[in-house]
């Protein structure tokens, strides 16, 4: 018993602690209520659609008034006067998945494929499950000139990432705490039970709810690292050369386009040494790219 007690307080440490990370990762959340459709649905074929509403919550005030006045320019064709307003509600430390993409729609309509890609992508991973986002990142992502070949991955990462994106690190981190709490239940009643096959459902049960608990708990944290470490990056320059070495006279490798997804592998000054899908590497200066 006392063993069990033990691993209790260790686990709802560590579970407690996967929570608490995910709950920062996550950031505030920006709210205000407008209409669901602000396009018409002929014009979200080859366009990202509407802007869409943030969850009534803790959006109040002047911010209230600056997501109003920004959906209305957005309505009215301003996309310059949208993106001006929708970054001034980023710029005081809200964020909602919604938010990042009334921005990144108002950035794909003025024609900032980069940008667009760039809060696209932000607001996935607010909400790594959403049709609506993902549909328009693949619409921006179809106008990017790079043609990169992704090198082949191993289908089991590739099946756990899948796995993990279906929620985001608060999720994760809820659904580990449910579990932790299930397998010590089941573990109780393997303890206490004096029937055998309550004893054996107790056991492989507990053992179940463990591995879930594990597994959820890792998800949060690689969640919380992602965000942590923003080693993501999209290009929103236009066109920018990849260098051999971090300096402007060093040799140009290749020349990669806006809105092209790159890991940054290394920092130097204003120089980013990043590396593309297909493997290749190489210098570019830190202002030609956005960290997701």
């Amino acid at each position: 018993m006392r063993m069990l007690i033990y691993i209790y307080a260790l686990l709802s440490a560590l579970s407690l602690r996967a929570a608490s990370e995910a709950a920062v990762a996550s950031g505030p959340i920006a709210s205000a209520a407008v209409a669901d459709s602000l396009v018409s649905a002929s014009d979200s074929l080859r366009a990202p659609a509407a802007a869409a509403p943030v969850d009534t919550l803790s959006f109040c005030g002047d911010l209230y008034a600056k997501w109003d006045a920004a959906n209305t320019e957005y309505v009215n064709g301003n996309y310059a006067g949208a993106i001006v307003r929708y970054d001034s509600i980023v710029a005081v430390g809200r964020e909602s998945y919604k938010l990042y993409y009334n921005l990144g729609n108002a950035h794909f309509k003025a024609g900032h494929i980069g940008l667009s890609i760039l809060n696209y992508r932000r607001a996935l991973r607010l909400a790594p499950s959403n049709g609506d986002v993902k549909y328009n990142l693949a619409i921006a992502n179809s106008y990017v000139k790079d043609n990169i070949e992704t090198v082949p991955e191993f289908f089991v990462v590739k099946w756990l990432r899948g796995v993990r994106q279906l929620l985001d690190g608060n999720g994760w981190a809820c659904i580990s705490i449910v579990a932790l709490a299930v397998a010590l239940f089941l573990a109780l009643i393997y303890l206490l039970a004096s029937n055998m096959l309550r004893r054996k459902i107790g056991f492989y049960g507990a053992i179940a709810m463990l591995v879930m608990f594990i597994t959820s708990a890792l998800f949060a944290s690689v969640d919380r690292r992602e965000d942590v470490e923003s080693s993501s990056a999209v290009i929103i320059d236009r066109a920018i050369p990849v260098k051999s070495s971090p300096g402007d006279t060093s040799k140009d490798i290749f020349v990669i386009h806006e809105g092209a997804a790159v890991e940054i592998l290394d920092r130097l000054g204003d120089w980013r040494e990043i590396s593309i899908a297909d493997g290749n590497k190489g210098w570019v200066k830190a202002a030609a790219i956005a960290a997701i």
